[in-house]
């Protein structure tokens, strides 16, 4: 019988997969860019967090995908600290799905990393 572990990590390969693109495919462009970066978020006029934003954006922005479609997304981390991705909405392997307890990988302070999704099911 297979644990829930077990049974995630098995079946990460399918339709669904979120997955870190190879060199060769890193030549073509992104269909979408992620910069991950420091930000002040203003509360009120008298409240100002620092925080970290996607794009700007805190939450980071919506990206609407088409089912079955792949789509590439390249992200840039240009905080001081190792960040990490996670794709609310879609199934995506462990491995890439932005939980560190999975062994995501992090994204090292001024590097980058390239996703390559095929979003399935419509409606997450």
């Amino acid at each position: 019988m297979f644990s829930r572990r077990e049974f995630l990590l098995a079946s990460a390969g399918g339709s669904a997969a979120l997955l870190i693109s190879s060199p060769a495919e890193t030549a073509a462009p992104a269909d979408y860019a992620l910069d991950i970066a420091p930000c002040s978020l203003d509360l009120s006029p008298h409240a100002t967090i620092k925080t970290t934003a996607y794009n700007g954006h805190v939450p980071g922005p919506l990206l609407r995908l088409q089912e079955g479609r792949p789509v590439t997304i390249a992200v840039t981390n240009n905080t001081k600290t190792p960040e990490v991705v996670h794709w609310h909405g879609l199934f995506s392997p462990p491995a890439v799905d932005g939980a560190m307890e999975e062994r995501t990988p992090m994204i090292p302070p001024g590097a980058g990393a390239r996703y390559t999704l095929t979003p399935e099911p419509s409606g997450l």
